[in-house]
């Protein structure tokens, strides 16, 4: 509850240690874990405000390589997702540490449950398929 209250706060960095101090006693947490890579995500965009884009950065990786853990267990949530999306999405406004970005990690989520007609109902609006998927580097 702690860790919300900090969350709510933008005490980020309060929050992110309570929650993974909860996961490190229950480290199968769903809802924690869920909170946890919202939180980080959350942080990278206050470090984006405040013109620290490496931290960005460094936090929104740590994000995605979270939620790829998650994503194992529980791929059909849609909070999930989106905080991949909105942690990748850092990367629009920090494009000098786009190398920093783990592209195996994103190609692993893509491909947990995969469905090629999913993929190629949207193809024609967004490109991607699953050449794209499997391109990732």
């Amino acid at each position: 509850m702690l860790a919300n209250v900090k969350r709510e706060l933008g005490e980020y960095e309060d929050a992110i240690a309570k929650y993974e101090d909860v996961l490190k006693l229950r480290p199968n947490e769903f809802g924690v874990s869920i909170a946890l890579i919202q939180t980080l995500t959350e942080s990278a965009w206050k470090s984006i405000d405040s013109g620290l884009f490496n931290e960005a950065a460094k936090t929104a990786v740590n994000a995605i390589l979270s939620a790829a853990d998650i994503a194992q267990q529980h791929f059909e949530v849609f909070n999930l997702w989106k905080t991949i999306a909105d942690a990748c999405s850092v990367f629009s406004y920090v494009k000098g540490k786009a190398e920093l970005v783990p592209l195996a990690n994103l190609r692993s989520l893509l491909s947990i449950h995969l469905d090629d007609n999913m993929l190629t109902i949207l193809a024609d609006t967004d490109g991607l398929d699953r050449s794209a998927v499997d391109s990732l580097n």
